[in-house]
């Protein structure tokens, strides 16, 4: 395993794709802070806080054994895709993780339990979030989609507490179904 340090990278480079032959444990604080053109890339692990935050990233691809995605991992980059396999692992996204990105639609895994605090806060692009029936989400934290596009949601059966403005400021959200067997406990 290797651990990415601090400074790892710094200034403006031009990077075009990152990968890895053996497993990342961590992307340490500012290890790729404020890079310039990552296109894309290929991660084992996000594993501290502002991995790529800042960055000039387009697209990620999450491997399946990924099982959080830490706080402010992504945000203010310029993500726009965002690719997590059907066999993910992933089961927390952290808070502020992809807040004030310019991704469009986003495929929760069926693994993941937890949607973190703003994870997609002002990601004003994002007008799809597809949950699938199968889903294991059982939270939806305070503001975790606050202020983006989003135009309908299903939420899963699975899902038992739904945080104070989860949804707040989408001005395009017409549609909510929340399943007759739902267990939620807590809007």
């Amino acid at each position: 395993h290797l651990m990415l340090g601090a400074s790892i990278i710094i200034g403006n480079v031009k990077i075009k794709q990152v990968r890895y032959a053996i497993p990342i444990i961590f992307f340490v604080i500012s290890g790729f802070y404020k890079m310039g053109d990552i296109i894309h890339s290929v991660l084992e692990s996000t594993g501290e806080d502002h991995s790529f935050s800042h960055s000039s990233i387009k697209s990620i691809k999450i491997p399946p054994h990924v099982t959080q995605i830490c706080k402010n991992a992504f945000a203010f980059s310029s993500l726009k895709n965002v690719e997590i396999p059907l066999n993910s692992e992933l089961q927390i996204i952290n808070k502020s993780a992809f807040c004030d990105t310019f991704i469009v639609s986003i495929t929760i895994p069926s693994s993941l339990k937890e949607i973190g605090k703003k994870a997609f806060d002002c990601c004003t692009e994002l007008r799809q979030v597809i949950i699938p029936t199968n889903s294991q989400l059982q939270t939806i934290e305070f503001s975790a989609f606050a202020s983006t596009g989003i135009e309908s949601i299903s939420l899963p059966s699975s899902l038992t507490k739904l945080c104070e403005s989860a949804f707040y400021s989408c001005l395009n959200l017409q549609h909510v179904e929340i399943p007759s067997d739902s267990k939620l406990k807590s809007i």
